[in-house]
């Protein structure tokens, strides 16, 4: 389990392109499968990355929906 971090974080950060946020998505991800019933997970490694990538997709979105309307809020045109 301890090297789980160290293996989740590239596909994190791949995704978001940021440290912080790709640190972020990690820590969700491991804090939600540490604390709920793991029964019928046969390849835990491979439910991780997979977690982790949704997780980084779902925080990328939301990221760009927040942009999108900050750009809105504050009068910017292209």
């Amino acid at each position: 389990m301890n090297d789980y971090p160290k293996v989740l974080f590239p596909y994190a950060y791949n995704i978001l392109g940021s440290y912080d946020d790709a640190k972020d998505a990690v820590q969700d991800v491991l804090v939600k499968f540490i604390s709920e019933a793991r029964t019928g997970i046969e390849n835990e490694k491979g439910y991780l990355i997979r977690n982790v990538v949704n997780r980084a997709i779902n925080l990328k979105i939301r990221n760009k929906k927040l942009l999108v309307k900050r750009m809105l809020l504050h009068g910017y045109q292209s």
